[in-house]
């Protein structure tokens, strides 16, 4: 971290970056957040928060009712419960038994089990408290009990809830674990246990009215404090939750307040933070995933209810949908770039999945997520058979997100497909670098379903400093210098800027280069470039250049995935990595300086709060820029990189066991030479001679396939 002398710096940088219009809003927020937290609930918040019918009519009222209607109307309880798979539905039971008695299992850690009434025990993580009082464990006793009609679960619901508000409900604001995102998703839980648990006989009366008094409450504070000053995911995910349940409970007096301060919200801050091609502002995979599920599940209430924001909401949706199914690896395995962990409690919903439902296919194929939310809010879709979602492209090829800064190439859609995600973008929310990580240029590569070179998550405590560096990702690190200043209250000063230099797919063949700015800072400045030539199911080529001055030691690191094995390769010019019968070997270019090989032990933290020792495949060299290393990651193991530098740019020959490609990056177009950016003339082991042609620059280059006459055939071996 930068040092406390530094905060001056800071403060100064923050408020630079921020429109007057921005910090009055800050000022504002500040005083009313102080003045909400030391009254809360005062008579105008206790008003609003009450139930506009007599006593004892809500329950008859809500169960009778014809709209709004919540995900399924009351007849259907059941129907949604069978369309749960089987295994799920033990597996949710078995939860539920610990849940019985108060053994939590939390963000990675080993079960705990906690007396009556203990709702922040010392030790925990901050994430753990959370996840304890955000109760989306009341929605698994829910699901629990409408599996099994088993009173206990209904009980323990009571018991539990009951203790909840008697402890904190009169305290929101004053809860130093609490805040509004944590209302707001504690907000949605209790949504769902409501209508899970309506119309139960186990339900006794007089906890259900107590029980709505306090989500009024919880309502009420969400809208008083809404984090509308802070750009980001927070402010997103409140006023969701707020609109929700001012849009299905609008018997709460203050349901039109709480609805149209959330949807003006909600209204401003989606056209701010969600790209044209559907990619979160803030680049992070975890987030982008929650953001996109939370609003399918808005949307499809809308959309149930014939409610006009439907339409707005469905173009995001589909948006983030659509990039969230270009980038997964296998049934909802995303790369985890930016602050990101394989599992989160709040990853309830598939926007991909709620999107198929809605096109007439069996959405539930595309369900990842480990709790049952997704199956319950789909049911079984009215057809008995519907057919799974087609894929958003036949075959292989690539998919550019250029404003979000992602490009993707496949090689097919079926699990075992391989795919390529590759990070040339933003780094992070410029108004918002909290979730962002110094990761420019780098990617991550899934072969045969199974994630080998990949993003390593996220830190906790001592280890999130580490996590976001560039040294913990697949890029290169200069000088052991970093791309921007890590700086106090998880900032970035100076982070690099990127630029776009190629983009171009087709079916055989995908080229993508870029470079950033990160290492202007130097005394000698230079600049890195990337350029990545897919050939489906040959040969991922990597090449880094560096332009500027003086001499530098650049270090180009991978990162594998843990639990996979990785060795150096008998030949000595790279290594093999393997995992789960997936296999692929790193081989980088000989001839000249060739660069020095060597494994490294780093830390990954996928899963939150369980660090796991992973492997850095690290190539490092010493050279007067301008300079290049090169790599391939192939599936043949005899493959083999050699340098061959002729005329203007780079060539590079590469061979494999039944194959041999020369491969040309030009550095820019000359007057009156060729005009193909990247060529690859290719001589496979039986066929004609060919050659793959990347004409033009930028995001609109295209790939031509000229065949090659007897005189310009590739070389013999």
């Amino acid at each position: 971290m930068a040092p406390r002398s530094e905060w001056l710096v800071w403060t100064a940088r923050k408020l630079a970056s921020q429109t007057p219009a921005t910090l009055l809003r800050r000022l504002r927020y500040a005083a009313q957040r102080r003045f909400v937290d030391r009254v809360f609930p005062g008579p105008v918040a206790r008003r609003r928060a009450s139930i506009a019918l007599p006593a004892g009519a809500l329950w008859r009222h809500l169960q009778a009712r014809p709209a709004p209607v919540w995900h399924w109307p009351a007849s259907e309880i059941m129907d949604r419960a069978g369309a749960v798979p089987a295994e799920r539905r033990a597996r949710t039971i078995q939860t539920a038994e610990d849940l019985l008695h108060r053994r939590f299992t939390f963000s990675g850690c080993e079960p705990m089990t906690l007396p009556p009434g203990e709702w922040a025990p010392h030790g925990v993580s901050c994430s753990w408290l959370s996840c304890l009082n955000r109760h989306q464990w009341f929605t698994t006793l829910g699901f629990a009990y409408r599996y099994t009609g088993d009173p206990r679960f209904a009980r323990c619901f009571v018991t539990e809830s009951t203790d909840w508000m008697d402890r904190h409900i009169g305290r929101l604001g004053r809860l130093g674990w609490d805040g509004p995102f944590e209302v707001g998703s504690r907000v949605n839980a209790w949504l769902w246990a409501h209508f899970l648990f309506l119309g139960a006989r186990d339900w006794p009366a007089a906890h259900y009215e107590h029980f709505m008094r306090g989500l009024g409450l919880l309502a009420e504070y969400l809208y008083e404090s809404l984090e509308y000053h802070s750009p980001g995911n927070h402010v997103i995910l409140e006023a969701k939750a707020l609109a929700l349940c001012g849009e299905v409970l609008p018997v709460f007096r203050g349901a039109a307040a709480w609805r149209r301060k959330a949807w003006r919200t909600l209204a401003r801050e989606l056209r701010l933070q969600i790209g044209p091609d559907g990619v979160h502002a803030e680049r992070s995979t975890m987030y982008h995933r929650i953001i996109a599920g939370e609003l399918a599940e808005l949307w499809a209430f809308c959309r149930r209810n014939h409610r006009p924001q439907a339409a707005a909401l469905e173009d995001v949706v589909r948006r983030m949908a659509e990039f969230q199914r270009w980038i997964d690896q296998d049934t909802g395995r995303l790369p985890l770039f930016g602050d990101a962990h394989a599992q989160d409690n709040y990853y309830r919903f598939s926007a991909p999945a709620v999107v198929a439902a809605r096109d007439g296919h069996d959405g539930r194929t595309l369900i990842g997520e480990a709790t049952d939310h997704g199956f319950w809010l789909l049911g079984t879709g009215g057809r008995v058979d519907p057919p799974p979602p087609p894929p958003p492209a036949s075959g292989p090829g690539g998919r550019a997100f250029a404003p979000g800064g992602y490009f993707v190439a496949r090689s097919g859609w079926s699990p075992t497909a391989d795919v390529l995600v590759w990070d040339c973008g933003p780094t992070g929310y410029h108004r918002n670098r909290k979730h962002a990580h110094l990761d420019a240029l780098s990617l991550t590569l899934s072969v045969a379903g199974v994630p080998l070179l990949i993003d390593p998550g996220t830190g906790t405590e001592e280890r999130r400093e580490l996590l976001r560096s560039t040294r913990a990702h697949s890029t290169v690190c200069v000088d052991g210098m970093e791309q921007g200043v890590l700086a106090e209250r998880d900032e970035i000063w100076s982070p690099p800027n990127t630029a776009l230099r190629l983009w171009a797919t087709s079916p055989e063949c995908t080229v993508m280069a870029g470079r950033h700015d990160g290492y202007r800072r130097l005394a000698a400045p230079v600049w890195h470039e990337r350029t990545i030539v897919v050939l489906p199911g040959l040969y991922w080529l990597v090449v880094d250049a560096f332009d500027g001055l003086g001499e530098h030691r650049v270090e180009q690191r991978f990162h594998v995935t843990p639990g996979a094995y990785v060795g150096y390769a008998e030949s000595g010019d790279g290594v093999d990595i393997a995992k789960d019968g997936a296999t692929l070997s790193l081989r980088w270019a000989q001839g000249g300086a060739p660069p020095v090989l060597r494994l490294d032990l780093g830390v990954s933290e996928m899963h939150f709060g369980s660090p796991e020792r992973s492997w850095f495949v690290t190539a490092e060299r010493r050279g007067c820029a301008p300079f290049a290393l090169a790599m391939a990651a192939a599936f043949d193991p005899a493959v083999r990189v050699a340098w061959d530098r002729v005329g203007s740019g780079t060539r590079l020959t590469i061979r494999g066991s039944d194959f041999l490609h020369r491969v040309h990056l030009h550095r820019a177009a000359e007057p009156g030479g060729d005009d193909a950016a990247v060529t690859i003339a290719r001589r496979p082991a039986s066929g004609e001679h060919d050659m793959l042609r990347v004409v033009g620059w930028g995001p609109s280059a295209t790939i031509h396939r000229v065949a090659l006459e007897a005189g310009d055939r590739v070389g013999a071996v």
